[in-house]
């Protein structure tokens, strides 16, 4: 919160009980001695503090499109968004249902290098959320015969993984969403949770 700044005024109180005499016809002898110019005073101001950042990885700041998070296991970066996959979705295969006409499959690529010990597996290891401004959330839409990180193998320490998730979203909220990366899922307790912008022209400076 800024600073609350009292401006202060400061000058000399007339007296009361002094009342200048005026003399009649009273003509001002001319003074030899140039009249100072008064100095003006420059008017002090307080430079306003900018608003803090709010810190990279949250709602109001999401992670730009490109850049990487850092997760206990898991360095995280969003690579792609496609905000009408319905023609790879019905083309991955017959059984997908196609959404109906008030809903689209939009699809996140996600990117990872495991920094954990032993085995990882970016698709299990992590939780994968769609945030809306109206305060939804949507899950991966599960029974799709499309998930690209479910066909990548697991991987050792310094390994890499890829693919894209897909959700099924109402097509007038496509325009706001948010990836919602998490280790331990939203409602668990060391949750180590961020925000990433899928949107170029979201991207915060």
């Amino acid at each position: 919160m800024a600073s609350v700044i009292q401006w202060l005024e400061t000058g000399e109180e007339p007296s009361l009980t002094r009342t200048p005499r005026l003399l009649p016809d009273a003509t001002p002898e001319a003074s030899t001695t140039p009249a100072s110019t008064p100095t003006a005073v420059p008017t002090q101001r307080a430079t306003p503090s900018p608003f803090p950042t709010a810190k990279a990885g949250t709602r109001e700041n999401p992670i730009p499109l490109g850049s990487s998070a850092s997760y206990p296991e898991w360095n995280v970066s969003v690579a792609g968004f496609t905000p009408d996959g319905n023609d790879l979705i019905s083309s991955a295969s017959s059984y997908n249902d196609p959404p109906d006409s008030e809903h689209v499959y939009v699809l996140v690529e996600v990117r990872g290098t495991y920094t954990g010990t032993g085995v990882g597996e970016m698709r299990h290891d992590l939780n994968y959320y769609l945030a809306w401004q109206s305060n939804r959330i949507y899950e991966v839409k599960a029974g799709l015969f499309y998930d690209g990180l479910y066909k990548h193998p697991r991987v050792l320490e310094g390994g890499a993984a890829a693919g894209s998730l897909a959700f099924m979203v109402p097509s007038n909220e496509v325009s706001s969403l948010l990836l919602i990366v998490a280790d331990a899922g939203l409602q668990g307790r060391d949750t180590t949770v961020g925000y990433f912008s899928l949107n170029a022209s979201r991207v915060s400076s």
